[in-house]
């Protein structure tokens, strides 16, 4: 099979990277430096136990998946958030 024949969203999951991660205390998948939570195909959260192993999919045009439990699921970006509280 050639590039040529090949469909564009097949190239873009073929030129994918994969990184190894596990689900935090919050949820959550730290990756390159921010945190993404799972989201279903409705858009709603998924949440998994602390230690959960995944699979973080950066395809080819920077779309970010995982993989958790032979399922695979978007990654929402979580704002940026302050590690401690604001002494008053």
């Amino acid at each position: 099979m050639s590039l040529k024949s090949t469909p564009s969203g097949k190239i873009n999951l073929i030129l994918a990277v994969l990184s190894d991660r596990k689900i935090d205390n919050g949820h959550c998948i730290r990756y390159n430096k921010h945190y993404y939570m799972p989201t279903g195909r409705d858009g709603l959260p998924k949440h998994f136990y602390k230690g959960t192993q995944s699979l973080v999919i950066q395809a080819f045009d920077n779309q970010l998946y995982t993989s958790i439990n032979d399922e695979t699921y978007a990654l929402r970006l979580i704002p940026e958030h302050e590690y401690s509280s604001i002494k008053l």
